[in-house]
Order: structure tokens, then sequence, then C-alpha cells
């Protein structure tokens, strides 16, 4: 149908499927009740439940209703003609269209992500791990380490500049613990050369020694 797109799909080793189907960004949901009741429906055990239509400007995520991209004197935001989508002018802005109620706002806005968190959708670009979806520009993603700071969209202990810098990162994204931020001068301490002093106690001769010295 016009203006529908696939849910993100379930994906397997084997195989992926997906879980339904929603409106385009820029489009809203109609319900089309009618259309369930009628005999081809019941027959075939498929219905249209809901049709899309095309909004002036942007969509909600969930696409129940249209909503425009800022509000009159907005200038940190934009609809985007190609997309369909609403977007910030500045790229470490996220969306948000709900209050902190969960409530819709009357339009949708950008606002800097809050201190110590990063968009999610930049960090994923930055990365080049994945492609981010359309729910990724409204979510700020925390920082592993609340010492942190956020440097070309990325999470980092201390900035290029910083010539004495107080944290050091330490880790691998995605294995155990992942990144982390460690005090610099913990860290000179770690990385020293060490020697280990064993000491045995109660030592036995084998057997074999025993033997062959005899």
């Amino acid at each position: 149908a016009d203006g529908a797109t696939l849910l993100q799909p379930f994906v397997s080793r084997s195989y992926r499927v997906a879980t339904g189907c929603t409106c385009a960004p820029g489009w809203h949901k109609v319900q089309a009740p009618d259309e369930c009741e009628s005999k081809t429906a019941l027959e075939k055990f498929w219905c249209d439940a809901y049709r899309c239509d095309p909004c002036s400007e942007g969509s909600s995520l969930d696409s129940s209703t249209c909503m425009t991209c800022g509000g009159p004197n907005a200038t940190n935001i934009f609809f985007n003609e190609a997309t369909r989508e609403c977007e910030c002018t500045d790229p470490e802005h996220v969306l948000r269209e709900r209050d902190a109620h969960g409530a819709l706002l009357d339009y949708k806005v950008c606002e800097p992500c809050p201190s110590g968190t990063v968009l999610r959708a930049a960090k994923l670009v930055a990365d080049g791990t994945a492609e981010p979806s359309e729910k990724d520009k409204y979510f700020c993603e925390p920082c592993p380490h609340p010492s942190m700071v956020v440097h070309n969209h990325r999470c980092v202990c201390a900035l290029p500049t910083d010539n004495d810098p107080l944290y050091t990162e330490v880790g691998v994204e995605g294995v155990g613990a992942g990144v982390t931020c460690i005090l610099t001068a913990e860290s000179l301490v770690v990385n020293q050369p060490r020697l280990a002093e064993i000491e045995f106690t109660h030592v036995v001769a084998s057997l074999a020694q025993s033997s062959s010295s005899a």
C-alpha cells in the first residue's frame, strides 16, 4: 500500500521476517474497520485494519498523527522533503515529540542532549557499526562512564587537546565490561612491567626422580 513500510524485521542466523507493517515517515494511520468486514477479507483471513494518508509535514513515530516541525519561530528544525522527516539543523541535537509524561507535543522540537549523553543516531554514523533508524534520532544514549564527555559524536574520557588528562580510556566496546575511564595516575601504575615472585612450600620429590637417581 502507498505510504506503508515494513517494521524492523526480526533477524536470526538462518532467516529474517518482518513483524508487521506501519506507515512510512510523513504518513499517518487512518482506521479502516469497514474493510475488515468485507466478504473477501473474511474468506482470506486478512484485511487492511488501517490505511496510510499523507501529512503536510512529518508524522509521529507511531504514525498515529501528523506533526509539524517546530513552532512558528523555530530555526533549529526543518522538514526534509526527500525523507518526509523532521530534522535538526545541529547534528548533535535530539528530536523530541513527547513530554516527560509521554503525551504528544503540539509540534516536534530539537534540543541538545543532556550532559554525559550522545545522540544515538550520530554515534552509529560515527562508529560505522549500523545504519541509524528514525527512532535513533529521538534517543540520547548515556556514556558508559560519568566522567566522559562527547567529542565528534563519541563518548571520550579526555579531549584530544588535553595534554594532561585526568582520565584515560581503557577497554574495548562490546567486549567484557566495555569501554570505561580510569584515573591516568592509576593507568600508569597498571601498565608498568612487574616481576612475579612465587614461593614453593611443601615440595615433595616425584617417584620418577627417585627411581632414576637410585
